[in-house]
């Protein structure tokens, strides 16, 4: 046995060397990211300031305003009061005054002034006992808007208005004391200022000077402009504000605190930060030993062991060692199971999914794509080759044209392998169930759900209808419900292109299920796209009311008396989804020409009905029905979840059943362990005498 040299002290440290700078690597990313979070916190500090400053000054804006207006309301009241104007100099009008004061008890003089040839003569003199005594020149120059004034050291509001007699004027004032406690919010701080501006000018509650930033009074200016919070820079430190107008007047609140309590706070979280980093460091420093102790040594003794067993043993460092390591295992166990591998042509076959009359379907692993896909084939026991040749055919016709349609609500081809009699499709597999599935477990759907299931299959059917293809086979068991992304609607074994539409009628039978084939069909005239849209309100008319609607062993009678029975639903779906039913039912239309042209027209039926949380709802349906699908497949198309190795890789994959309608007439019983699959077998063909073979038999 070749003998190994030891590794040499710098290459043995290279495992802990990396491990310890990723750890630091990882802890690191976290303190980046709490820079950018001190900065970012820092400006929601600062606007958070604003957004409170802005609430502080409109608050006190409104309660000024409030003021503003009670007193404006006295005034409008007085000036418009017949008695005070008709005779001004009589006992009524005094009444009338000084009862004006008794029913607003912040009043403190209200007079009646007569103007003539320029000079005011007071009428009537009416003042609260400890109001002020406030000279005429006083009142008679108090403007129509209320304003604040100042008088003997006091606060005053006051307004004049003319009466109802021309020269006759009523002038009020009221006590304004409490303005000084409005623009005194406690929850601002210490730090800031609450102003009353008229215009540009500080209102003289306070002595003290005081700065106002340019940008507050640039939007100061602006009338339009009713509130704003601000911020500014302009004497060395962040300041933040806001004002607010007081109504239309010319008044204004004005709210400002220099923004330290910001900086403050964003110091405060580096300081913390860099503590943690310190942390941090100490707990990689400890991880580091831990991880020598038990991951280290334990993976150079696994080394040393390999060496020792395996031929040509890895050198070099103890990372290079290991992936040497797994790559030789790895080898070694690929030249062991070889012999067990099964491939059609250069897929790896993994398990039988399921049968039908006319094929089987497999999961299978693409080694190139590193992918799993759905094999659909033709079976080669066929009682004669002319049957077996036109099964060959059908396959490659539907590959042929599923290939062409690029859609995400269809079910895409990968590869068509046709040889002679023999044949088979490679398909996209797609994970979950099928809607036949979902709606025997769950019932009825709920509207939003049945909504989205209309409109992703009309956009398929769109599709397939522009590409001059008809479906034919459009039924519950035909749509594919993945746990993520679109639905899927798939299986167009019998579709056909519209320039074959005459010689498939000529032929005689009809191509489809029972029960969701168009009346017009049954009763022998060729189908159309309205065809296909009829076997689509069906589909949609089993999601809503959660009833079956395939009429299994059907005669052509039977079919024939259901093609002249309408689609009734129910009066509680039409009263909680009155759209949605109407359109249903338009879509069900026993004449084909109430129904839409082209499922475009139909999808316009669908477009604006709320689809909120149906996406959701149906991939959860889905994931329960893969959850739930661990028995052999059955009539019901019921299935189950095993392990299965693709090449490198071991995945847990649930296959969902698409095998045809639970009908004996439909569908042959799959041997005792297959299961279902995203790719589906050939729908069922239906003719009275027997099966009809495919086109060109």
């Amino acid at each position: 046995m070749k003998t190994i040299a030891p590794p040499s002290t710098r290459q043995r440290s290279t495992l802990i060397t990396n491990l310890l700078v990723a750890l630091l690597l990882v802890a690191a990313l976290p303190f980046a990211l709490a820079a950018f979070q001190i900065r970012q916190a820092r400006e929601s500090l600062v606007q958070q300031a604003q957004q409170t400053h802005l609430i502080a000054a409109r608050a006190s804006a409104d309660r000024l305003q409030a003021r503003f207006r009670g007193l404006e309301q006295t005034l409008a009241a007085l000036s418009g009061n017949p008695q005070l104007f008709d005779d001004p100099a009589s006992a009524a009008a005094g009444e009338v005054l000084a009862g004006s004061l008794l029913g607003n008890s912040q009043l403190a003089v209200a007079v009646t002034i007569f103007r003539t040839q320029g000079e005011d003569v007071l009428v009537q003199r009416a003042r609260a006992p400890d109001a002020p005594e406030l000279s005429l020149d006083a009142m008679s120059g108090l403007p129509e808007a209320a304003r604040l004034f100042r008088q003997h050291e006091e606060t005053l509001l006051g307004a004049r208005r003319e009466t109802g007699r021309p020269g006759l004027f009523v002038a009020v004032a009221s006590r304004a004391d409490d303005v000084a406690d409005i623009l005194n919010p406690l929850e601002l701080g210490d730090s800031a200022q609450l102003l009353l501006l008229e215009g540009r000018t500080v209102w003289p509650l306070s002595d003290e000077p005081v700065h106002l930033p340019d940008s507050l009074l640039a939007a100061i200016a602006q009338p339009q402009v009713r509130a704003q919070a601000i911020r500014s820079d302009e004497l060395g430190a962040l300041t933040v504000g806001a004002f607010a107008r007081i109504g239309e007047s010319e008044w204004s609140v004005v709210s400002l605190q220099p923004a330290d309590r910001a900086e403050a706070a964003a110091a405060e979280m580096r300081r913390a930060a860099w503590i943690a980093l310190a942390a941090v460091v100490l707990v990689v420093a400890a991880l580091g030993l831990l991880a020598w102790r038990r991951v280290i040594e334990p993976v150079r003794s696994l080394l040393a062991v390999h060496r020792d067993f395996i031929p040509g043993g890895a050198e070099g460092s103890d990372l290079s060692q290991l992936q040497q390591a797994f790559t030789q295992i790895k080898s070694y166990q690929r030249n062991r199971e070889a012999f067990k591998e099964v491939f059609l042509g250069r897929y790896k076959l993994l398990s039988t999914l399921g049968q039908g009359a006319m094929g089987s379907v497999f999961l299978a692993w693409d080694p190139k794509l590193k992918r799993h896909v759905a094999i659909k084939t033709i079976h080669v026991d066929a009682p004669d080759d002319r049957l077996q040749k036109a099964l060959a055919r059908t396959l490659e016709n539907e590959a042929v044209a599923v290939a062409n349609l690029h859609h995400a609500n269809i079910v895409s081809v990968f590869d068509l392998v046709a040889a002679g009699q023999f044949g088979f499709v490679v398909m996209e597999y797609v994970e979950g169930g099928n809607l036949r599935q979902i709606v025997s477990r769950h019932g009825s759907l709920s509207p939003p759900e049945v909504v989205l299931i209309a409109q992703s299959l009309l956009k398929a059917l769109d599709a397939a209808h522009r590409a001059g293809l008809l479906h034919l086979d459009i039924k519950p068991g035909n749509v594919l419900v993945p746990p993520e992304g679109e639905l899927r609607l798939t299986d167009f074994g019998v579709a056909a292109w519209r320039f074959e539409v005459a010689d498939l009628v000529s032929r005689g039978g009809l191509a489809g299920t029972p029960g969701f084939i168009a009346p017009e069909y049954v009763n022998g005239a060729a189908p159309t796209e309205r065809s296909d849209l009829y076997s689509m309100g069906k589909l949609l008319v089993e999601c809503v009311t959660g009833a079956a609607q395939h009429l299994p062993g059907a005669r052509t009678n039977d079919l024939r008396r259901a093609a002249q029975r309408p689609v009734e639903l129910d009066a509680r779906l039409k009263r909680d989804a009155p759209e949605l039913c109407a359109a249903i039912e338009q879509l069900c239309a026993l004449d084909p020409a109430q129904r839409p042209p082209n499922a475009r027209d139909a999808l316009a039926l669908f477009a604006a009905l709320a689809t909120d949380g149906a996406a959701e709802a149906l991939a959860q349906r889905a994931t329960v029905l893969i959850r739930e699908q661990s028995l052999d497949v059955d009539l019901t198309g019921e299935a189950t979840t095993a392990p299965v190795r693709a090449g490198d890789t071991t995945r847990k994959l649930s296959l969902a059943d698409t095998l045809p309608d639970a009908d004996a007439s439909d569908v042959t019983r799959p041997p005792p362990g297959a299961r279902a699959s995203a790719a589906t077998l050939p729908p069922p063909v239906y003719d009275p005498d027997q099966t009809r073979p495919p086109p060109d038999a």
